[in-house]
């Protein structure tokens, strides 16, 4: 039998690890690995099969055959051996380049060399303080900070002050602007003259503003004078909200520019008249009016009498002097007086007002009423009169003698 004499140095059968090179160890019986026997005394090596087996004089071992390349490195065989080297497809070799001043680094290559790019100088030549800030500066490093009294109105966005935006006391009187002193807040939103129905107008504002304003309200506002109003009634119907203001007896709003916009929830803003004269709907009559030969139960108004009241809430009323001439004594006369929403017949019986007399030609009285009326429209209201009898001359209203007054008082002073 022959013997080979390699100079390869045998390997007990172990399994290496050398960075990322794994090292297969052969076994005996394992076909891909090789299998010898090794003579005890002379050092020579016999190749036997997978499944050979070695003499008694001998020593069975196995070497490596094959060297196999793992993650991130390559392999080569010749005849003087296996070369092992890292695969820079896969890994980032040691960055071994710079770039100079003016530059920084764009982009490794896979060699370790670099690329650059000018980073440029700027043009940033100063930091100046603008509105309602302080600081700033030419060189070296500048703070910027608000200025005391910097932040005013146009710096603050609508409806981003609220009450959990401010340190209690934080706010003191000489920090509020006047019209805020006096009860009249300014609104930031432009207002458009729209309709007018004397002694009430309208103007619109864009957008839902039901949630800002509401019956009741104060409005100042300036066309060429200074002009006051209460609002009556407020509606969204898109793209605007419809605001109905009253003028009372001194305010008309024109169809020209509305220039500063105030409104207030306050009873008394400064400056707003509260005179109840002023924001009161009258008619009044002082002549004596007759109604001759009444029908009984049939209701008359007599003398034309009557009041339009406007949109809104009301506190409405009537005095008024009034009876009848009987053409003979009857056993009961009467007559009755009413303020109707219709000018023959009884619409509120809360309103109604009667005299009655025994045994006479005439009767006369006074007549007071007055309730809470609230309109979402322009009503008219009648002054009638009945009587429940027949025979009656006539029925009158003595206005000359205590002049009639039918009367519509703002409710919202």
């Amino acid at each position: 039998m022959k013997y080979l004499k390699l100079v390869i140095i045998p390997l007990i059968i172990v399994s290496l690890f050398v960075g990322a090179v794994t090292i297969v160890v052969a076994h005996g019986g394992d076909v891909s690995k090789i299998h010898a026997c090794m003579s005890n005394f002379g050092g020579l090596v016999r190749i036997i099969g997978a499944s050979g087996t070695c003499n008694a004089n001998e020593t069975s071992t196995d070497w490596i055959k094959d060297v196999l390349a793992g993650t991130g490195m390559s392999a080569s065989s010749s005849s003087s051996g296996v070369t092992l080297a890292a695969d820079t497809t896969y890994l980032q070799r040691r960055v071994s380049g710079s770039c100079g001043a003016g530059t920084a680094i764009s982009s490794i290559n896979s060699d370790g060399t670099v690329s650059c790019n000018n980073t440029g100088t700027g043009d940033i030549t100063a930091v100046i303080a603008g509105a309602g800030l302080t600081g700033g500066g030419i060189s070296g490093d500048v703070t910027v900070g608000i200025a005391d009294g910097g932040v005013t109105t146009m710096k603050l966005a609508n409806e981003s002050v609220t009450v959990q935006k401010l340190v209690d006391d934080s706010v003191t009187s000489d920090k509020i602007s006047n019209e805020l002193r006096r009860g009249w807040i300014t609104s930031n939103h432009t207002w458009t003259y729209n309709s007018s129905d004397a002694p009430t107008f309208t103007f619109t504002i864009s957008g839902d503003k039901t949630g800002e304003y509401s019956p009741g309200m104060r409005v100042k506002l300036t066309q060429s004078t200074e002009k006051y109003f209460i609002i009556t009634a407020v509606a969204y119907s898109s793209p605007n909200t419809t605001i109905t203001v009253y003028g009372g007896t001194d305010y008309a709003l024109a169809n020209a520019t509305i220039s500063s916009p105030y409104f207030s929830s306050a009873k008394a803003p400064h400056g707003f008249p509260l005179d109840p004269a002023k924001w009161t709907v009258e008619s009044a009559y002082s002549s004596n009016t007759l109604q001759t030969n009444p029908v009984q139960n049939t209701w008359y108004n007599i003398g034309s009498m009557s009041i339009s009241v406007p949109i809104g809430t009301w506190v409405i009323s009537y005095a008024t002097h009034y009876g009848f001439d009987s053409a003979s004594t009857q056993q009961f006369n009467s007559a009755y007086v009413t303020l109707s929403t219709v000018n023959n017949s009884e619409s509120d019986v809360t309103m109604t007002n009667a005299i009655a007399i025994n045994s006479s030609t005439i009767g006369t009285g006074d007549a007071y009423r007055e309730r809470f009326l609230s309109l979402t429209s322009k009503t008219s209201y009648y002054l009638n009169a009945k009587t429940s009898v027949s025979g009656l001359s006539f029925l009158y209203s003595g206005s000359a003698e205590a002049p009639t007054s039918i009367k519509a008082v703002c409710a919202y002073l």
